[in-house]
């Protein structure tokens, strides 16, 4: 049965990563009433930058909603777009490798720049600090600085504006800290290798399914050590994602008897969520109360 299971998780894999190379491009802005543009390559950057700059910017995000930002370039229209902005932030760490080519380019031209990773202390190559709220925070400050940089006038109600939203974010962490150390369950299954620096932060274990990136391949040493292990480890929920087949989650939760759930990595936005209110702060409040409901209830 698991011989069976583990051949069937392949397959699911290797034709997810297909279906996921998919997607519809999205046309370049062409009026900005005269406000200095911004592209940013990802959801988590958009959100930081509006908190900081406010309404003294056009904001325009990059990658697509429903798109998964690992499987995302630009096209060579809106790159050669992109050229012109007044100022590029791309995550780094190579989320976005485009946005990094893209900096390069715009620094031989003199064009100013931003990869948030270059600035942060990254671990094992993962670039998903930003579900890290202290990591968050010293990107809130890079985003501040080049702000600051491009428009000299605004640069101190950019720094007020920038402690607010560090405060949020110090909050988030004492909430995520207070929530889960009462939790007697500290292993999480999750499909894609997301959430190494929230796990480290809080005391959590992560194992995952998939690599860094979703359309990484498991070996079927992996997948079998991910069967044989999680009963060990008192695992009720087997995680997936909002932007990636849950495929891969269901078939190992159906063959191990527990439950799936999502937790989302906040890598974007799915077209369903644009009009919703939605926030980096509400996704991660989401994640909380599922992390609680998989780690704390009975």
């Amino acid at each position: 049965m698991k011989k069976f299971l583990l051949s069937a998780l392949m397959l699911i894999v290797v034709g997810g990563a297909v279906g996921w190379a998919v997607f519809a491009r999205r046309a370049v802005p062409v009026s900005t009433n005269g406000k200095p543009t911004i592209v940013v390559s990802m959801f988590h950057i958009a959100e930081w930058t509006r908190a900081v700059a406010g309404d003294e910017v056009v904001i325009v995000t990059a990658t697509p909603p429903g798109i998964e930002p690992h499987e995302f370039t630009p096209s060579p229209r809106e790159m050669a777009g992109y050229l012109d902005a007044d100022l590029v932030i791309g995550s780094g760490g190579g989320v976005d490798p485009w946005a990094e080519k893209l900096a390069l380019e715009r620094k031989n031209s003199g064009q100013p720049s931003l990869i948030l990773a270059n600035n942060l202390t990254l671990v094992d190559n993962d670039p998903h600090y930003w579900l890290d709220p202290v990591m968050a925070q010293t990107a809130v400050d890079e985003i501040t600085s080049s702000l600051s940089a491009l428009m000299p006038d605004k640069a101190a109600a950019f720094a007020a504006n920038a402690v607010k939203e560090k405060a949020a974010l110090a909050d988030l962490d004492s909430t995520y800290k207070a929530t889960l150390d009462t939790c007697p369950r500290k292993d999480i299954v999750v499909a894609h290798d997301a959430f190494g620096y929230l796990a480290r932060r809080y005391g959590l274990v992560a194992h995952s399914v998939l690599g860094l990136s979703p359309e990484d391949e498991p070996s079927a040493q992996e997948l079998a050590a991910i069967v044989r292990d999680v009963p060990t480890w008192g695992v009720k929920v087997i995680f997936f994602e909002t932007l990636a087949s849950p495929r891969v989650a269901q078939t190992l939760a159906d063959e191990l008897h527990v439950q799936t759930g999502v937790l989302n990595p906040i890598e974007g936005l799915a077209p369903d969520q644009l009009t919703g209110g939605v926030t980096y702060d509400s996704l991660m409040a989401d994640n909380l109360r599922t992390l609680y409901d998989a780690l704390c209830q009975k």
